[in-house]
C-alpha cells in the first residue's frame, strides 16, 4: 500500500477550497451585478362586493424595475401583477398610486412604474334581463324582404354598473350582413356589448335566424299590344288593337311586365282564310306571375290577302 505524504494532502485540500471560493465569487459577482428590466404587468381590479368599474383603466401597465441580476431575473419569471387594495373604496371617482408593494419586490429590488396613477369610478353593479335583438346591414335585392328576425335565447341577463344598465333596453347583435340575400338566413352571431364593464349570462355567439321572402303584389298593365298570327300571304287588322292586363305575383317580376320583359299576347289566326272573326287572345306571362283580369277578353279579327285593297 502506497504511502502519501502529509503535505500533498494538504495541498491538495487548499486548491479544492481554493477553487470552491472562486467560484462562489464568480456566482456572487454575476448574482450581485446590478440591471434593470421593463415588465409589463397586468392590471387586476378587485372592487368590494355589489361595486364594479365603471370605465376600467389600462389593462396593463409598464413597471422598470432594477437590482441584483439574480433578483430581477426571479421577479420576471414570477409575472407580477398590480393589484390596487380597493376593499374600503366607495362609489364615485377613484384615484390610485401605480407600482409592485415593497413587500412584493425581492431584495434590493426597486421598481417605478408608468403611468404613475389609475383612475377609474366604481358604480353600483346590478343585473338586468333583457330582450336580444337581431341587428342587420344592407337590405335584400329588390322584390324580397325580411319577414321575421329571431335570436336564441331571446333573452339574456346582463350583470354590470347601474348608470349603464338603466339605459339599455336590448342586447343587440352585432351587424349581419342581409346585401344580397334571398334565402333564410342562419348562423351566430356576437352580441354587441357596451365595453368591457358589462358582461352577459351567455357564452359565446348566440343563433340568429332570419326569414327572407319575396314581395307579392298585383299591377295593371294598360294598352298592351296585341300581336296577330296570320296565314302566309294576308294581312289582318285586330280590333281593339290593345289589351289591359291585372296580373298578380312577385314584385320583381311584376316590374319587368311593367318594363314589357317576359310578356307576349297574341291572337292566333293562322288557320283562318279571309273574313271577320271573333277570337281570344293568349297571353304569355312568366310562370310565378299570375292572370288575375284581362279588357278586353275577345278580339275581332279581319283577315284579307295582301294583293287586295284594306276593306272598308
Amino acid at each position: 500500500m502506497p504511502l502519501t505524504h502529509p503535505k500533498s494532502d494538504s495541498r491538495r485540500w487548499f486548491h479544492l477550497a481554493a477553487l470552491l471560493a472562486l467560484t462562489a465569487a464568480s456566482f456572487c459577482v454575476w448574482a450581485l451585478y446590478p440591471v434593470t428590466a421593463r415588465i409589463s404587468a397586468p392590471v387586476l381590479l378587485q372592487p368590494p362586493p355589489g361595486l364594479t368599474a365603471l370605465d376600467p383603466p389600462q389593462s396593463r401597465i409598464s413597471v422598470l424595475v432594477s437590482g441584483p441580476r439574480l433578483m430581477v431575473r426571479r421577479l420576471v419569471a414570477r409575472r407580477p401583477a398590480f393589484s390596487p387594495d380597493l376593499s374600503n373604496a366607495r362609489e364615485g371617482v377613484i384615484t390610485v398610486h401605480t407600482g409592485l408593494t415593497p413587500g412584493s419586490l425581492p431584495w434590493g429590488v426597486e421598481a417605478a412604474a408608468a403611468p404613475a396613477t389609475l383612475k377609474f369610478t366604481l358604480d353600483r353593479e346590478v343585473q338586468k334581463e333583457v330582450p336580444t335583438v337581431v341587428r342587420t346591414a344592407g337590405q335584400p335585392p329588390d322584390g324580397y324582404t325580411v319577414t321575421a328576425a329571431r335570436a336564441d335565447p331571446s333573452l339574456v341577463l346582463l350583470v354590470g354598473p347601474e348608470s349603464i344598465l338603466s339605459r339599455l333596453e336590448t342586447a343587440p347583435t352585432r351587424p349581419v350582413s342581409l346585401e344580397g340575400r334571398t334565402t333564410d338566413l342562419r348562423e351566430k352571431a356576437a352580441l354587441d356589448l357596451p365595453g368591457p364593464a358589462v358582461s352577459v349570462s351567455v357564452s359565446g355567439p348566440v343563433d340568429v335566424e332570419i326569414t327572407i321572402q319575396r314581395i307579392m303584389g298585383e299591377t295593371v298593365l294598360s294598352g298592351v299590344p296585341v300581336e296577330v298570327l296570320v296565314p302566309e300571304g294576308f294581312r289582318a287588322r285586330v280590333q281593339p288593337p290593345a289589351i289591359g292586363l291585372t296580373v298578380k305575383g312577385p314584385v320583381d317580376v311584376l316590374n319587368a311586365l311593367a318594363r314589357g320583359e317576359g310578356l307576349k299576347v297574341r291572337v292566333d289566326a293562322s288557320d283562318l282564310a279571309r273574313g271577320v272573326y271573333v277570337r281570344r287572345a293568349v297571353i304569355e306571362l312568366p310562370l310565378e306571375a299570375v292572370l288575375a283580369g284581362s279588357d278586353p277578353e275577345v278580339f275581332s279579327v279581319e283577315i284579307w290577302k295582301e294583293q287586295q285593297m284594306l276593306p272598308e
